[in-house]
Formats: C-alpha cells, sequence, structure tokens
C-alpha cells in the first residue's frame, strides 16, 4: 500500500508534472488499439480522482477544477505550499482519501498488466504510453516487483521506453525507503524553487545497471554520503 508521500511534501517533480499536464489529455484518434486507449484513458481519470484532491490540498470539485486551470508554475507552488491552513486537509480526511485512492490503484494495475500481457506495452500512443508510466509509478511495490520479467521483456521486444522501466524502478525504490538505482528522479528544492539532480549511492553501480536496459551514462547527479 502505497504511503501519503504527499503529506510530507517530499515532491518528485517529473511525476508531478506529468501527472498535472496529463490530467487534460483527450483521446488520440491515431493508435492501434482503441479499445485499450479508451480504457487507459478511463482508469487514469480514476488515478487522478482523489490524489488530485490530496496533492492540491482541496476536495471541493469546482475549486480543483479552477485550480488545473491555472499554469503549471502555479500549481507547483500550491502543491509546495499545501502544508499551509490555507491548503492542508485534516489527517482523518486525507488518510480517507488514500483509502479510496489505494483501492483504485490496485484495480487500475491489474487491467494495465492485463493490457501489457495480452497486446504488450501501449508505446503506440506518447500521452497513453505516458499514462501508463504513472499509473505504474503508483502502484504497490510488490505489484511492479511481480511484474519486472514482463517490462524488461517489452523492453528487449523494443515497445517500452528503457527511461520509463527505471523511471517505475527508481519511484518503487523509493517508496521503499532505499534509494534509486538508475538515477531518474529529481526532487524538488522548496527553498531555492528548483528541482535537485538524482541522488545515487554508487555512478559505477548506477551506469553497469543503466547499461544492462540500454541507457547511456548518468550525467547529473549527486552521490549520497
Amino acid at each position: 500500500m502505497k504511503l501519503n508521500g504527499f503529506r510530507l511534501v517530499i515532491i518528485n517533480v517529473s511525476v508531478v508534472i506529468l501527472i498535472t499536464s496529463l490530467s487534460s489529455y483527450g483521446q488520440d484518434s491515431n493508435n492501434t488499439f482503441p479499445e485499450n486507449t479508451e480504457k487507459i484513458n478511463q482508469i487514469f481519470e480514476l488515478d487522478q480522482k482523489y490524489r488530485l484532491m490530496i496533492m492540491y490540498g482541496e476536495t471541493n470539485s469546482a475549486k480543483l477544477d479552477s485550480l488545473l486551470e491555472l499554469p503549471l508554475n502555479r500549481r507547483m507552488k500550491i502543491i509546495g505550499n499545501r502544508n499551509t491552513d490555507k491548503y492542508t486537509l485534516s489527517d482523518q480526511v486525507v488518510d480517507s482519501l488514500w483509502q479510496k485512492q489505494n483501492a483504485i490503484d490496485s484495480s487500475n494495475f491489474e487491467q494495465l498488466k492485463a493490457i501489457i500481457v495480452r497486446d504488450g506495452w501501449p508505446g503506440y500512443n506518447e500521452k497513453i504510453n505516458n499514462k501508463t508510466v504513472a499509473m505504474l509509478i503508483h502502484a504497490d511495490t510488490d505489484k511492479i516487483k511481480n511484474i519486472k520479467p514482463l517490462l524488461l521483456n517489452e523492453i528487449n521486444e523494443n515497445s517500452m521506453d528503457s527511461e520509463d522501466f527505471a523511471k517505475i524502478w527508481d519511484r518503487m525504490l523509493l517508496d521503499e525507503g532505499k534509494n534509486q538505482l538508475y538515477g531518474t528522479i529529481y526532487t524538488w528544492n522548496k527553498e531555492k524553487g528548483k528541482q535537485t539532480p538524482p541522488k545515487i549511492e554508487n555512478i559505477q553501480k548506477t551506469n553497469e545497471a543503466r547499461k544492462k536496459i540500454g541507457l547511456g551514462e548518468l550525467k547529473e547527479y549527486k552521490i549520497i554520503n
């Protein structure tokens, strides 16, 4: 089960930008599996249902819609300041929302897994690809470990991008309280107002892992002491 990460205001910039920008994406008519496109769009809406309320500290649908119409930098600022009285939801409300969202995430994962097993990774459409990545990032760590062979096979089949797999795996490791392996997750420095390089343990280990899945050497990073 996912921890209430957004309550700690540890913002994964790449994931937040992905989530907030994808929320406005509609259908894309040019794809190989229209039924998969429709299904993934549907379950992505559910993926965002309670998560956006938690991120923005707002449960009123009308107010939340207004927030989502703001420019991304404004929305990022609101997310970064959500521990203030203006935006914070009570612990009881947040816990209730996470329980509902975790149940949705579990169902979404099973539906995505079924699609990948049946038709392969949905990389035929950039928007659908990115939504799939975002939803797998939200899945329980045990579930991601379970489908690792499946995802690696999709990389070998040139259906899934190695960078997408690396992001999913690094996010899983961070959720477990471990250090990321591939160095794909940037964090947000609230005081400096910018993102900071990925934190890794060992650059040789990271580059070896990256090479195994077809990624180049990591150029920007910070070694954890």
